[in-house]
């Protein structure tokens, strides 16, 4: 599971594919382009984003976990930033005026995982 969240999907192989699914980075790629354009600590965004996609607030340890995913992402994007430019535009395009590539690269890793999470896939 990623950074500590349940595993996506809804069968255990199931999670893996639809991760990499060109329809869910561009759904986190515009996740993203919304998150960033949020005020606030990385925690208010995951927030916001929770609450945006879930209609709950995350728990602390969800929280707290994507945060350090994003944190964590951001200091790999940095190292890399032909790879962060990537995947903050492929496959949704350009972002326009959005000039940092290593915020929206981690958001969209943050969005995809939110994305994924069962609550997405399943009914309760």
């Amino acid at each position: 599971a990623a950074a500590g969240i349940p595993s996506p999907g809804p069968s255990p192989g199931g999670g893996t594919v639809v991760l990499n699914d060109p329809v869910y980075i561009e759904a986190a790629q515009g996740l993203a382009r919304r998150i960033i354009g949020r005020k606030g600590s990385p925690e208010s965004k995951v927030d916001w984003a929770f609450r945006a996609v879930l209609i709950r607030p995350p728990t602390e340890a969800e929280r707290t976990r994507l945060a350090a995913l994003y944190r964590d992402s951001v200091r790999e994007y940095e190292k890399n930033p032909a790879q962060a430019r990537e995947m903050a535009i492929h496959p949704l395009g350009d972002p326009g005026d959005v000039a940092d590539f290593v915020d929206l690269a981690a958001w969209t890793v943050v969005g995809n995982v939110i994305l994924n999470l069962d609550e997405i896939f399943l009914k309760r």
